[in-house]
């Protein structure tokens, strides 16, 4: 496997379930990509992607959207199922959701979470610019 099949497979294998694994840009952009892939990788191992693009000349690099703030948000979730109708079931979810959101892990795990982000989007716009001169 050549340098660059090795990028365009890594990138590739980044994408969220159920978009398609496309990875529509020049060969000539796989250097920079590779290294966008290693500088996002440090920040967040298991970061995702929906779409890699070229448009008009210029890298377009997408992240998913956020579902969940946190990790453990994502977890007590799992374990608190919505109720389906309104009524105490939904009141007493609501309650146990603001506890959660209460806790010091909650906020700890939020602020990580987002200043991950915020490193992240940094160095996907500086690829975006820079995109137009590879």
């Amino acid at each position: 496997m050549t340098d660059q099949e090795d990028v365009r497979a890594r990138i590739e294998a980044r994408f969220t379930k159920g978009f398609a694994a496309v990875l529509a840009v020049p060969d000539r952009w796989l250097p920079h990509l590779g290294e966008l892939d290693r500088a996002l990788a440090q920040i967040h191992p298991g970061y995702q992607v929906t779409q890699v693009k070229e448009k008009y000349g210029e890298l377009r690099f997408y992240l998913p959207a956020q579902l969940h703030e946190a990790p453990c948000c994502e977890e007590w979730e799992a374990r608190h199922p919505y109720p389906p109708s309104p009524g105490p079931a939904r009141d007493d979810f609501h309650e146990a959701l603001t506890a959660h959101q209460d806790t010091s892990d909650h906020r700890r795990q939020v602020t990580q979470s987002r200043e991950r982000r915020r490193k992240m989007q940094h160095l996907i716009s500086l690829a975006e610019e820079q995109s137009a001169h590879w």
